[in-house]
């Protein structure tokens, strides 16, 4: 059965809104979604109002964002839909200014809508949250998923606050649908499963609060560690900085179009810090609600057969409301008809099998005596240069493996370099240097170049192809201190691929 439910979010870039009454104005602070809003500053004191207007396909939208602040009438919003009557509205906003959901269309028709704001005194546009129905396109878009949406499968001893965040100099606000999930005990996780080809997770980062916390994201079997870290010298608590919302714990770009599970794990916590959690994104690859695949059961198979090779707290379903398992009741049945014939028709299978291997060692141990007769050659294969990628590989941004770091960076993965994958100890021969083989990246790690060896995320296992690259806007990351708030980029999540290894023919 498909989900009662699915809602789509929309930054402020892609909205795709025309804006009026004046010129208004972009901000890129870090704890706005995707590090950016919008807001028309002129309305700021009496100065006329601003106008949106937008069109948007599904049954209901929601704006989020800074309410304006108050002067005369500012918390009065004028809303249109489809070209009927103008109707006042208000922020219900009990302290303006605040950061929340500042509102929410009535429930309409599914399909093609057009929605016209006007008496826009200051209030900031930071994303939309559409709602859509069974038969609305997907394509381009984004979904996402609130903590507390019963897709999602908690373990230990979770907690849920609705406290307010306070960010320090900018408003204080409310978390995505007025809540987060937070734990402090390492062993905690949850786990979810979607199908789609990217994944994030936000949740809110405090800091104020000196100490660390420490989270293992696997997805699809393979495990990648982070640690979070906020010491007198980061520079958020010399700046006294408070609570960031929208901070991007963790994201996965590039996933390979299908099912996937992602499981986290808290692995540590420390002094007065905690992991909290908000909620998550991903982009679908199913084309409407009413196509989206049922993942029942299909967490606890995934990472029961991942590359990790341990089983993982599971049970979440792909629906992102109440959904319903099949019984297998026939198909058992079916397998114990089945059975006589399975074992007549291994058996012939088996002999098959076992003579095409004697015959195949037979046949090697013939050729491995004739090439003894012959002097070994040092020449390595002339298809080695050649060699294309590995097919879950994918290819290097220019420039990054040798491109030092800098303040503006925020990754796990700065200057990942092949070390990571266990290359570091190869030794080009010396035919392969007068050949002229030998790849600038085996040069740079041989000479112990700090960037191509500097790898700050862990992995085990050899299955990236899902994975592809990682983002998290953690600072603490290695070496890397974050931007102030004054020279923060446009986007905060910068992002790097995994590192280009090449492949030798054997």
């Amino acid at each position: 059965m498909a989900a009662q439910s699915l809602s789509l979010i929309f930054d402020d870039t892609t909205l795709g809104a025309t804006y009026g009454g004046g010129s208004w104005s972009p901000s890129s602070l870090p704890s706005w979604y995707n590090g950016s809003c919008v807001y028309p500053g002129f309305a700021i004191g009496g100065n006329g109002t601003g106008t949106a207007s937008l069109s948007f396909q599904g049954t209901s939208i929601a704006f989020f964002g800074n309410t304006a602040p108050v002067f005369t009438d500012s918390q009065i919003l004028t809303v249109a839909i489809d070209g009927g009557t103008p109707y006042n509205t208000t922020y219900n906003d009990p302290s303006p200014q605040s950061y929340r959901q500042w509102y929410q269309s009535p429930t309409l028709a599914e399909g093609k809508h057009n929605i016209s704001l006007s008496h826009i005194a200051g209030t900031a546009l930071d994303f939309a949250v559409v709602t859509v129905g069974p038969n609305t396109p997907l394509a381009g878009t984004k979904v996402i998923v609130d903590n507390e949406d019963p897709s999602i499968t908690y373990t230990g001893s979770w907690t849920r606050n609705t406290n307010l965040f306070v960010p320090g100099s900018l408003p204080h606000g409310l978390p995505y649908h007025n809540s987060t999930r937070q734990s402090v005990t390492a062993g905690d996780s949850f786990s979810f499963s979607f199908t789609g080809s990217s994944m994030s997770i936000y949740g809110i980062m405090s800091w104020e609060k000196l100490g660390s916390f420490g989270a293992t994201f696997t997805l699809d079997g393979t495990p990648l560690s982070q640690t979070y870290t906020v010491t007198q010298s980061t520079p958020q608590f010399t700046g006294n900085s408070s609570d960031q919302a929208n901070y991007l714990l963790y994201g996965f770009d590039f996933l390979q179009s299908g099912n996937h599970t992602l499981v986290v794990n808290v692995t540590s916590v420390t002094n007065s810090q905690a992991f909290i959690f908000d909620y998550l994104t991903y982009t679908p690859t199913f084309s409407s609600l009413a196509t989206m695949p049922n993942l029942t059961g299909f967490a606890s198979t995934s990472t029961s057969t991942g590359s990790s090779g341990k089983s993982q707290t599971a049970g979440a379903t792909g629906a992102h409301s109440s959904s319903t398992s099949t019984s297998s009741a026939s198909a058992t049945s079916s397998s114990k008809a089945s059975s006589p014939a399975g074992a007549i028709a291994g058996g012939v299978i088996g002999g098959l099998i076992l003579l095409s291997v004697v015959a195949a060692f037979f046949y090697w141990y013939g050729k491995r005596s004739a090439s003894q007769k012959i002097a070994p050659s040092t020449a390595l294969p002339t298809n080695y240069a050649s060699e294309p990628l590995a097919a879950n590989m994918r290819q290097q941004t220019p420039g990054h493996a040798s491109s030092p770091s800098n303040g503006n960076t925020i990754s796990p993965f700065l200057d990942a370099g092949v070390t990571q994958y266990g290359l570091s100890s190869y030794v080009p021969t010396a035919a392969e240097r007068k050949q002229g083989i030998q790849s600038e990246r085996y040069s740079s790690t041989i000479s112990g170049d700090r960037a191509m060896s500097d790898a700050t995320t862990s992995a085990s296992g050899d299955d990236l192809g899902s994975l592809a690259r990682g983002r998290s806007a953690d600072p603490a990351a290695g070496n890397v201190l974050p931007p102030s708030y004054d020279n923060i980029p446009g986007n905060s999540r910068a992002e790097y691929q995994q590192p280009l290894v090449p492949v030798r023919k054997s």
